[in-house]
């Protein structure tokens, strides 16, 4: 779960399309300074690296967590076949 929440905080922006475009246009570098900064931070004091058993753990609770979710898809679809 840390590692999805890492991943989105580099990933995904934090502001909408507008500022986006402002970053754009944004020659001097000047809006960037507190990403490049937050960067450089992260650089500095990283995260815990998992340990091999962890991982293998976080994995398997996904690969879990995704195989009830279809499974209760697949019964709330087979539900609404039988009542038609």
């Amino acid at each position: 779960m840390a590692e999805r929440e890492t991943a989105r905080e580099i990933v995904l922006p934090e502001s909408g399309f507008w500022n986006g475009v402002a970053r754009l246009f944004d020659f001097s570098g000047s809006l960037d300074r507190a990403t490049i900064e937050s960067i450089r931070a992260r650089y500095r004091n990283p995260p815990p690296i998992p340990s091999t058993e962890e991982a293998i753990r976080a994995t398997w609770e996904s690969v879990g967590d995704s195989m009830r979710w279809a499974i209760g898809e697949f019964e709330k679809e087979l539900g609404e076949k039988e009542h038609e």
